[in-house]
């Protein structure tokens, strides 16, 4: 039996965005997403700035031509990549 605490359905959904940490943009990948936020995928070697202390900051996300501000609630590290997860207003 799995519980799942999100009140939202998420999907899968692999998009190029780019996240902007302290005045840097750097690229990743959605791996998934619902109406309230999204977990966004991004190599270890690409992140130069302490994730911790970006907890719940505002961010700017560009995906495509659309720029989406939203807030870091979470993260982790699988292997070589952070799970970044992101809550948009």
């Amino acid at each position: 039996m799995t519980f799942d605490r999100r009140s939202l359905k998420r999907v899968a959904l692999p998009i190029p965005i780019r996240i902007t940490l302290e005045g840097e943009p750097i690229a990743g990948t959605t791996r998934d997403i619902s109406s309230k936020g999204l977990c966004l995928e991004v190599p270890t070697a690409r992140v130069k700035v302490n994730l911790a202390e970006l907890l719940n900051q505002n961010v700017t996300l560009l995906m495509e031509t659309d720029i989406i501000v939203g807030s870091i609630k979470w993260y982790t590290v699988e292997e070589a990549v952070f799970q970044i997860g992101i809550s948009i207003d």
